[in-house]
């Protein structure tokens, strides 16, 4: 625990060096008419036998079971528990004023517990669709509306149907800890929820990324990449729990340093580290402040890319709510991803991503 405390001291003063040091770094253009093209080939890359189809590294040889948690983003819910054993994080709107949450995608390892687990909305769930992924969370908006009712969705998407889709305040897949104090407590039992879909037999469509063992070497140097998220155009007053730095290590990938410090699995007390991260730029409305994605994510856009240290301008592309979500690079080509795990922004314009 001493180390701990010691980690997160010395970071989150690193941190603070960080925002300041950026003041002269590089702001991306976002360009928000990005004419995205149906890529040539939209079927699913095909799945190379021992190999982790999300990261690219050797396989668990467990059962493909994907599994989606939505994570609290509040100063409060750090760290989170289990997290290190995720292929994917992704950081999502939430509701207005630039307000997001995290979520933890597990494909690979499936700990006992993570967490802390909060609510969803739909900015959330289209991304278990990308993945075809069961969806955990505690608990959804009590709207009614039909964009923005998560409910409507769970249904219309056959979650509850298929047995995708897990409730953690109306089931017993969830214990509260008292390590942290409500509504930040709540963990999933995530190896349970894998052995549950295992036992009813619950299919999977499994989506590898493309994956090289050469590193980035074109494009920018980007070894420092901050994030602001704003509530509008005006770009005034960010929203200080969801603003983050992430730092590349030569060798370990990048790390994220948010409002309380380093981002570590509170489990095990190691930090995390992303071989790719991507800004990936859609669109977004709003009903009684609820946010939601335009279209439900379907369509393509802008992707800010960073691997080995380096930025290149790509974009994204997905062709319907049921199907896989293709990068592709500055030259037009699928994006071959570093081995190794991935961190995801999904953001809109409002959100300014500075790297030097």
């Amino acid at each position: 625990m001493k180390r701990l405390l010691s980690i997160l001291v010395l970071i989150t003063i690193l941190a603070g060096c960080l925002s300041v040091s950026l003041a002269e770094g590089t702001t991306i253009k976002v360009d928000t008419k990005m004419k995205v093209s149906k890529p040539k080939n939209t079927a699913n890359n095909p799945v190379i036998e021992g190999e982790s189809p999300l990261t690219g590294l050797p396989a668990s040889g467990e059962a493909y079971t994907p599994i989606l948690l939505v994570l609290d983003n509040a100063e409060g819910a750090y760290p989170h528990w289990g997290v290190g054993s995720a292929d994917i994080m992704f950081q999502v709107p939430n509701q207005g004023s630039g307000n997001t949450k995290i979520m933890a995608l597990f494909a690979n390892e499936y700990p006992e517990m993570a967490g802390g687990a909060r609510s969803a909305r739909m900015t959330m769930l289209p991304m278990a669709n990308v993945f075809d992924a069961a969806f955990a969370s505690g608990g959804y908006a009590p709207i009614g509306t039909p964009a923005v009712c998560v409910d409507d969705w769970l249904g219309t998407w056959g979650y509850k149907k298929n047995g995708k889709f897990y409730n953690l305040l109306g089931n017993s897949f969830k214990t509260r800890t008292n390590e942290a104090v409500e509504p930040h407590n709540l963990l999933g039992h995530i190896r349970e929820i894998h052995e549950d879909l295992v036992a009813k037999n619950v299919a999977f469509d499994v989506r590898p990324f493309l994956f090289t063992d050469e590193p980035l070497k074109k494009g920018k140097e980007a070894t420092v990449v901050d994030a602001k998220f704003y509530p509008n155009k005006k770009m005034e007053k960010s929203n200080v729990a969801s603003n983050c730095v992430f730092q590349y290590e030569e060798g370990k990938g990048y790390n994220r340093t948010s409002a309380t410090g380093l981002n570590i699995d509170r489990a095990t007390g190691e930090a995390l580290y992303f071989a790719n991260l991507i800004f990936i730029r859609a669109k977004t409305n709003a009903v009684d402040g609820y946010t939601y994605l335009t279209k439900n994510f379907v369509g393509g856009g802008q992707a800010d890319i960073f691997q080995n240290g380096r930025y290149i301008k790509g974009s994204w592309y997905r062709e319907n709510e049921y199907s896989r979500i293709i990068f592709r690079d500055d030259k037009g080509k699928e994006l071959k991803f570093q081995r190794g795990k991935s961190f995801f922004v999904l953001t809109t314009a409002f959100c300014a991503v500075t790297y030097q």
